[in-house]
């Protein structure tokens, strides 16, 4: 990704490396009510749908798809051993309602790059480059993580915290832009089903069924 230099919505005008789905460009903050909630930043949001399966035509395109095919894989593994749950996320976290996100931070010494937030979904797989930016919440202070091209970071999101009944905790994380360098990373969502939401979900590990953080009558 560090290779593209231009600027994502200048790429998908000449749609030479992207061809994705109209409406997945973003730019800062699309629900926003004030200047202190904009972030700054662009995104690429894509549904699984549109990676698993096409022909990829370049080798950026080629590496996105390896990427959604093997951090699907590896979500649904970890929410079932966390989970201790063995079907549930196959027969609900379908590719349709899973999402890839391609981030890209413009350099910049005054805006955040994304504001501090927790994930509604139930896990995020990120990979991110080599320029610092990712901070994490902990005990009232935020961390910068340490990039590293060896490994992914895994997020517990809101979804998970409500149905283990608070027994994984949704982290509260933010980015902050180089004021020299711009920032690459790519973010996977695991996510259920509209359906999936609205009926109780047996959370084994607790051995309750949890719901939006309600317990079941």
């Amino acid at each position: 990704m560090r290779r593209e230099k231009k600027t994502f919505e200048k790429k998908t005008k000449e749609n030479k490396f992207f061809n994705f789905s109209a409406g997945s460009y973003r730019w800062g903050s699309p629900n926003a009510t004030c200047i202190g909630q904009l972030s700054w930043s662009e995104a690429f949001h894509i549904p699984l749908t549109h990676m698993l399966g096409s022909a990829g035509t370049n080798t950026f395109s080629w590496t996105i798809q390896q990427f959604a095919t093997q951090v699907s894989i590896l979500a649904q593994t970890l929410a079932e051993i966390l989970a201790q749950v063995s079907t549930f996320f196959e027969e609900n976290c379908l590719p349709r309602s899973c999402y890839i996100r391609l981030n890209r931070y413009p350099p910049c010494p005054l805006a955040s790059g994304l504001m501090p937030h927790t994930d509604s979904a139930f896990l995020t797989i990120l990979h991110q480059d080599q320029v610092r930016g990712l901070q994490m919440l902990k005990d009232g202070k935020w961390f910068a993580v340490k990039p590293n091209p060896d490994a992914l970071i895994i997020i517990i999101g809101d979804l998970f915290q409500a149905w283990s009944n608070g027994v994984y905790k949704s982290v509260e994380h933010r980015v902050v832009t180089n004021p020299k360098l711009e920032r690459f990373s790519m973010a996977y969502f695991f996510c259920p089903s509209d359906a999936t939401v609205k009926c109780q979900m047996p959370v084994s590990v607790t051995g309750l069924a949890y719901y939006l953080g309600l317990k079941s009558p």
